[in-house]
């Protein structure tokens, strides 16, 4: 099977480090998955629960 960038992303928009982590599924990184694609759902690798990671850190107001 293959997938976009042959990687797993994260899709924890909520984690504080998601904008600056190397793994971030963000929506630039969905677009060029389509381009690479060559049309819509692109095969993309993401991790089925990210809260799990060792990595993740909720944002201040998520960790109530």
């Amino acid at each position: 099977m293959i997938s976009f960038y042959d990687k797993t992303f994260c899709t924890a928009r909520e984690c504080s480090k998601f904008n600056k982590c190397s793994h971030a599924l963000t929506d630039d990184l969905r677009g060029k998955a389509q381009v690479w694609w060559g049309g819509l759902n692109p095969p993309i690798a993401y991790f089925e629960n990210p809260k799990e990671l060792k990595c993740y850190d909720p944002r201040p107001e998520e960790r109530k």
